[in-house]
C-alpha cells in the first residue's frame, strides 16, 4: 500500500497554527459580542413588545426540548434523500 503523503504542502503547513489561533479568537470575540451586546438588546425589545398580562420568560430547557426533535427530523430527512 505504501506510505501516504501528507495532505498539505510545506507552505500550507506553516499557516495551520496561525489560522487555528485566529479562527478560535474570532469565534470567541463573536460569542462575546452576541452575549454582551446583542442578546441584552433583543431581550429588552422582546420584553417591551410583550402584551400586558403575559409573563415573558426565557427557559432554555423548553426551547431545547422543542428544537432538538426538529433538528433530528431534519437530519433524518436529509439522510433518506441521499440514498
Amino acid at each position: 500500500m505504501g506510505v501516504r503523503r501528507a495532505g498539505l504542502y510545506a507552505h500550507e503547513k506553516r499557516l495551520v497554527a496561525p489560522l487555528v489561533f485566529a479562527s478560535s479568537a474570532l469565534f470567541l470575540i463573536g460569542m462575546s459580542f452576541a452575549y454582551f451586546l446583542v442578546f441584552p438588546g433583543v431581550f429588552k425589545f422582546m420584553a417591551s413588545i410583550a402584551p400586558e398580562g403575559v409573563a415573558w420568560m426565557t427557559d432554555i430547557d423548553k426551547y431545547l426540548s422543542f428544537a432538538s426533535p426538529l433538528r433530528r427530523v431534519r437530519c433524518d430527512r436529509s439522510r433518506s434523500r441521499s440514498r
